[in-house]
C-alpha cells in the first residue's frame, strides 16, 4: 500500500489526465462502518486490475487510524484529507463517495453513500470509463441495478452526515433541514440512532437527543452523549456521573474526559478542569503522537 501523507484533488484529477486507464477515486472516513465495507467491496472488484489508478483518500484528523487497518487489506495507494478539505467539492456531500475518471480526468460516474447496488454500480460505471459501453448502456445498466433500493436506514445516515457537516461549518438551519430528512425515515439500527443522537447535540437539541439514547444499551458511547445532553440540560451531577462512567468504560474516552472538564469549568474546580482537559488531549491522535514522540 502505497501512502499520500496529503493530496489535492486538483493534483489526482491532474494525474487521471495522464494515465491511460481510468481513476478510481473512493472518499472515506475511519469511523464509519458504510467506509469500510466501501473499501472492501473496491478492493475485492479491483484486485486485479493493477492498471487501474486507484486512491482511498480518507478524511478526518483519525484517517491514520484507518489506514493502518488497510494494511494488507488494501493494495493501491492512500491519501490524506485532515481537515475535510474535500467537503462539498467534486460532489462529496457524504462518505463514502465513490468518483470514478475518465482517462482524460473528465467525471465518468458518481456512487455517494453506500447503496446495495454499490457493486453493481461500480462495474458499470468503470465499463463506460474504459469505453465498453455508451452512456446509454450505461444507464440502462443502473436502472436495472436501481430496482434494490437502500434501505431507510442507509437513506437516513447519508442526510445525518450531511447534517453534521453543516453543522460544524455553523450552518445552522441548513443542518437542521437535513437532520429532518433523516428523521423522515425513521431509522432503527442503534449505529444510525446514536449518530441521529449526536447530530441532534451538534446542534444544541438535548432534548430530542435523550429520547432516543433512552432506549439503546447504556454502553460508553451512549453514556458519553447522555452525559453531553445532560451538561447541554445544565444536569450538572448526572452529566458528571454518566462521564465518569462513560471514562470506566472507554479505554479511549476523549470525549468523555473534555466533558467532565466542563463539568469541573462549572463546578470552578480550577485543577479538575486542567487535568480532564490534559486528559482528553491525550487521547486524541495528535496528544498520542506527541506521547509517544513522534
Amino acid at each position: 500500500m502505497k501512502r499520500v501523507l496529503a493530496f489535492s484533488l486538483a493534483c489526482l484529477i491532474a494525474a487521471a489526465a495522464y494515465a491511460d486507464s481510468p481513476s478510481v477515486l473512493v472518499f472515506v472516513r475511519p469511523d464509519q462502518p458504510q467506509s469500510d465495507k466501501a473499501i472492501a467491496q473496491v478492493a475485492a472488484s479491483l484486485k486485479d486490475r493493477a492498471d487501474l489508478q486507484v486512491t482511498a483518500i480518507v478524511s478526518g484528523e483519525d484517517a491514520d487510524t484507518l489506514i493502518k487497518k488497510l494494511a494488507g487489506k488494501w493494495p493501491f495507494k492512500t491519501a490524506v484529507d485532515a481537515k475535510y478539505d474535500i467537503s462539498g467539492k467534486h460532489g462529496v456531500k457524504v462518505w463514502p463517495t465513490t468518483v470514478l475518471l475518465k482517462p482524460d480526468g473528465t467525471e465518468a460516474g458518481h456512487i455517494g453513500g453506500l447503496p446495495a447496488s454499490y457493486a453493481r454500480d461500480l462495474a458499470a460505471y468503470l465499463q463506460f470509463a474504459e469505453g465498453k459501453i455508451t452512456n446509454d448502456e450505461l444507464q440502462k445498466q443502473l436502472a436495472n441495478t436501481a430496482t434494490v433500493g437502500d434501505s431507510p436506514d442507509q437513506k437516513a445516515l447519508r442526510h445525518i452526515e450531511v447534517a453534521q457537516r453543516l453543522a460544524q461549518k455553523g450552518s445552522k438551519d441548513a443542518a437542521l433541514a437535513e437532520l429532518a430528512k433523516a428523521i423522515a425515515f425513521n431509522p432503527a439500527e442503534s449505529a444510525t440512532r446514536i449518530a441521529l443522537a449526536r447530530t441532534h447535540l451538534m446542534l444544541g437539541q438535548s432534548a430530542p437527543a435523550e429520547k432516543i439514547l433512552a432506549d439503546l444499551p447504556a454502553t460508553a458511547e451512549i453514556r458519553t452523549l447522555s452525559g453531553w445532553a445532560a451538561v447541554q440540560a445544565g444536569r450538572w451531577s448526572d452529566a458528571k456521573k454518566l462521564l465518569a462512567d462513560a471514562v470506566k468504560l472507554n479505554p479511549q474516552p476523549a470525549e468523555a474526559f473534555y466533558l467532565l472538564g466542563l463539568v469541573a469549568t462549572q463546578e470552578k474546580d480550577h485543577a479538575a478542569t486542567a487535568d480532564y482537559f490534559r486528559k482528553a488531549f491525550e487521547h486524541t491522535p495528535a496528544g498520542r503522537a506527541l506521547i509517544a514522540g513522534q
